[in-house]
This record gives C-alpha cells, sequence and structure tokens, in this order.
C-alpha cells in the first residue's frame, strides 16, 4: 500500500479532524497513512505458513486499532478475518472471553459461507479444553486456509482471564505446529500496550511466539498530509507550518490530530506560528492524553524517578527495550526509542517540566497520586465511542437493526460489558441461524441478582414499523419460549410519537 489511503473523501458532515476512535478508509480516507508497520504486518500475514503471531505495540492513542482495521482490509481478499475488541470484556472471567471469541468467529463464518458449509454446534464453552476443541472443529469444517484473528485492547482483560486465554492461544500455536494441522490455519494479531509487552517479552511469557512490531510516529511529509486537508476549509497553510506541528507533537498521530482539531475549532484564517503555539498551549492546560502519560508515572514511582534524570538532569541514558524500566516509559509513551533516551516530544517535554517542578521531587515530596476511588483504569468515553461505532455499522438507512454479523458483533459487545452475562454461539444447525443468547454467571458481580432467569436470556432485535405490537410480541414470545429464555432484551428501532 501506499503511504497515503486513495479511499475515502474526508468527513462530509461535523470536523474534518478526528481525534476518538479509529479512522476508517471509507470515511476517512484523506486522513490516513499507511505506515511501514503496516507493510511489515501485511509481509508477515501473507507467508505461506503460520510460523509466528504478530504483536503490535505502541502506546495509547497511536494508530494500533486504525492500523488492525486497515490491516484487515488489505488482507480480507486471501483470508478470513474476525476483528474482535476485547475492551468490552473489562469485567469478564476467561470463560466469557473464551465465549464471547466464539461467537465473533461463528458469526463471521456463517455470514462468509452462509450455508454452503454446515459449521459444528458449539456447546457452552466451560474451559479452555472445550475452546481448544471448538478452534479445532471450526478449522476442520470451514475451507479457507488461513483465519486471521485481530485482538484489540489486550490490556483490557483481568490479570486471571489474561493468564488463562493467552496461555491457551499459546496452545493454538504450539498445537499447530505439532499434530493438529487444522490449528495451524489460524494466525492470532494482537495489539497493545504496557500489558502486551509483558506477554510478549520473555522466554516464559505465553505469547513470545510474537514477531513484534513497533509503531513509529509519524513524519513530517505524514504530518504534512493531514495538516493540507486545512486548505478545504479554506485556511491558509504556510509552507513552515506542518513542521511546526511536527515539531511540537513529534508526529504522535493524537496530538498531532488534536492539535490540528483546535486550530479548526479556532476558526483561524492562516496557521500562523502564533495560532499554533496557542493550541499548543490549550494541550498542556487539559489534554486526556497528557494527562494519562502523567497519571501512569504517578502509579510507577521507579519510572517517574527515571525520567526525571533524563528530562531535568539531562542524563545520557542509553535506550534498551532489556531495561525493563525504559521499555515500560516506551509503552506509556513517554519516551521514544533513540540513543541516548529522549521525551516522546515537546508537549510532553512541557508537561513534564511542569508536572516535576510543581511537585518538587528533588525536595522528597511525592507528588500527589489521585485517590483510588477516582484512578479510572478505563476509558468511558472511549468504551462508548466503540458500541456507538458497533450501532452504527449494525444500521440500514432507516435506522433499523440488520439481521446478520453486523447486529450479532454490536448485541454481544453491548452485553459484554455486563460482569454476569457471558455469551455464546447458540448456532441451529438446521436453520444455520445464529441467536445470541447469554449465560448468567452467578458468582460475578451481580450475578445473583440476575441468576433467577437461568438458563439463559435471550438477546433480540425489532423495528417498531415492521408490525403491528401484538404480532412482534407474539413472535418474540414464541422465540423465547423455543429456547426456554426466561428473560427477553429486546432492542427496538423506529416508530414515532405514538410508539
Amino acid at each position: 500500500p501506499s503511504r497515503r489511503t486513495a479511499a475515502g473523501s474526508g468527513r462530509a458532515d461535523g470536523p474534518r479532524f478526528k481525534t476518538r476512535g479509529p479512522l476508517q478508509s471509507a470515511v476517512d480516507g484523506e486522513l490516513l497513512v499507511d505506515r511501514p508497520a503496516l507493510r511489515r504486518a501485511l509481509r508477515l500475514a501473507q507467508q505461506p505458513s503460520v510460523t509466528q503471531y504478530i504483536a503490535i505495540l505502541s502506546p495509547r492513542q497511536t494508530g494500533k486499532t486504525t492500523l488492525l482495521l486497515r490491516l484487515m482490509e488489505l488482507l480480507q481478499p486471501v483470508a478470513t478475518c474476525v476483528f474482535i475488541d476485547l475492551s468490552v470484556l473489562r469485567a469478564q472471567d476467561a470463560r466469557a472471553c473464551y465465549r464471547f471469541v466464539a461467537f465473533q468467529l461463528v458469526s463471521e463464518f456463517r455470514a462468509a459461507v452462509g450455508s454452503a458449509v454446515r459449521l459444528p454446534e458449539v456447546p457452552p464453552i466451560e474451559s479452555s479444553v472445550d475452546f481448544l476443541e471448538f478452534l479445532r472443529e471450526l478449522a476442520e469444517a470451514v475451507p479457507m486456509p488461513r483465519i486471521i484473528l485481530l485482538l484489540d485492547e489486550v490490556g483490557a482483560l483481568t490479570p486471571e482471564a489474561s493468564d488463562s486465554f493467552f496461555n491457551t492461544v499459546r496452545t493454538v500455536f504450539t498445537q499447530g505446529r505439532g499434530l493438529n494441522s487444522h490449528l495451524a490455519k489460524y494466525l492470532f494479531i494482537f495489539s497493545g500496550a504496557v500489558d502486551l509487552y509483558a506477554l510478549t517479552f520473555g522466554t516464559n511469557s505465553p505469547l513470545n511466539v510474537c514477531e513484534k512490531i513497533y509503531l513509529n510516529d509519524f513524519d513530517v511529509e505524514d504530518v504534512t498530509t493531514i495538516v493540507e486537508q486545512f486548505t478545504h476549509l479554506g485556511v491558509t497553510v504556510p509552507a513552515e507550518a506542518p513542521r511546526a506541528i511536527h515539531a511540537l507533537t513529534g508526529g504522535h498521530p493524537y496530538l498531532t490530530m488534536r492539535l490540528c482539531a483546535l486550530l479548526e475549532e479556532a476558526g483561524h484564517k492562516a496557521l500562523t506560528r502564533q495560532a499554533i503555539e496557542a493550541a499548543a498551549e490549550q494541550m498542556l492546560v487539559e489534554d486526556d492524553n497528557i494527562h494519562h502519560v502523567i497519571h501512569e508515572l504517578e502509579r510507577r514511582p521507579i519510572e517517574r524517578r527515571r525520567l526525571r534524570a533524563i528530562l531535568l538532569e539531562e542524563r545520557q541514558v542509553p535506550f534498551s527495550r532489556n531495561d525493563p524500566v525504559l521499555a515500560s516509559l516506551e509503552m506509556i509513551g513517554a519516551i521514544r526509542p533513540t540513543q541516548p533516551c529522549q521525551l516522546r516530544n515537546r508537549l510532553y517535554a512541557r508537561a513534564l517540566r511542569r508536572y516535576f517542578r510543581a511537585h518538587a521531587e528533588n525536595t522528597g515530596t511525592p507528588p500527589a497520586v489521585m485517590p483510588a476511588e477516582v484512578e479510572q483504569l478505563e476509558d468511558p468515553d472511549a468504551l462508548y465511542g466503540r458500541l456507538l461505532a458497533l450501532r452504527h455499522a449494525a444500521m440500514d438507512a432507516r435506522g433499523a437493526y440488520r439481521p446478520g454479523r453486523e447486529w450479532e458483533a454490536f448485541a454481544a459487545a453491548l452485553f459484554a460489558t455486563v460482569p454476569a452475562f457471558s455469551v455464546y454461539p447458540d448456532l441451529h444447525a438446521d436453520t444455520g441461524q445464529l441467536d445470541v443468547a447469554l449465560t448468567i454467571n452467578r458468582d460475578a458481580p451481580g450475578g445473583t441478582l440476575w441468576a433467577m432467569y437461568q438458563p439463559l436470556i435471550l438477546v433480540e432485535q425489532c423495528h417498531l414499523e415492521d408490525g403491528t405490537p401484538e404480532r412482534t410480541i407474539a413472535r418474540l414470545a414464541t422465540k423465547a419460549a423455543e429456547h426456554r429464555a426466561r428473560l427477553l432484551f429486546v432492542l427496538a428501532t423506529g416508530g414515532g410519537p405514538e410508539a
């Protein structure tokens, strides 16, 4: 692929510069930059046989999800690709993770092969052994020679779920190289930061079978591609403007886009140096990404002291990922892998100088760490944005849910956010119909409340304009009875004021 994608024509409505969620070529083509890491991942994924899995490593908001979606788009003609967002499983156990992944696989293959291939029926998966057997049976049933699972937000899983799930993935790789040749069809591609690095580094790490790919920031040419979008808004872009923005952000994808978004919001007629500096100062006052880096340092005193030595004491520290503290600082996003170590960009350097001096670490006074009750290990806005994007993809022009994999993906992700629920692929071999069925984990938070609805809860969708209420209720009630469901969730669309 070229450095810049040809697809898409920019965003026709709303701000041109997108600071939330991944970029997609269909609507964000003019902002997309195909990075060297994408070309390397493509080469690895298209090898004749799977000799390693792939890990995409970089800090938060640096384009990992965008790269995974672009990679899937380019691989679809030669392989079956399944994108799985693990962030919705943040409060789930390993069993729920197995079931969620199984559901996504069955949904994808049911859409891909239709009635031409009889997919295996899947009983509720209880253990890693059940999950491995499901993967084997699925690979044996489908004709595709390569099955690619792209797992995003690896760090979202709890330590217990992560240990079980990724050790099972390691077993898939090991058995696929041995007697179980059907498992050799699978290629797992992961994306993450600190947690993924820990899973891939070291002889005893479950994912040390991965080829690691580190995302670098944009160069000046890439930033120029983005900044040139101001010309579509009638804004004058001096020749030095892209370089000035790159000098501040270091090519960090989010910081670059955020700076441009603030400049767009301000309504400047030209990108002067004064306007760019004013936007940068606004980010130093309040920006989620900068706040996240500082918060991560507050949680890691060893990394904080090392970074202070690099920034304020100007120590010449050689970079090595064999140094766990430097590796952690890289994955947090604070430093770039140069010799010697350098702060990732000038915006971070300015923000961290203010932070260190304000908290006077040189006097022994520790920084004010966030109270535990307000500490947030997840970004609710990011999760909401991901769910909203899935919902949008599942709807047709009327605003009704379309039956099929997009609807199934949205419903599965939405209810996976409830710790007591786990979704499993309720596939009926006689009809080929896949239902969204939820089992209940009594031991999870809230589980005792939902336990009265065992054995399962059924999730359905309806459009209120597609029939009378009486007929709709009768149809849904019949389906719930067929499943022996004690509770039915209905996601409804349509209807006017009377509805």
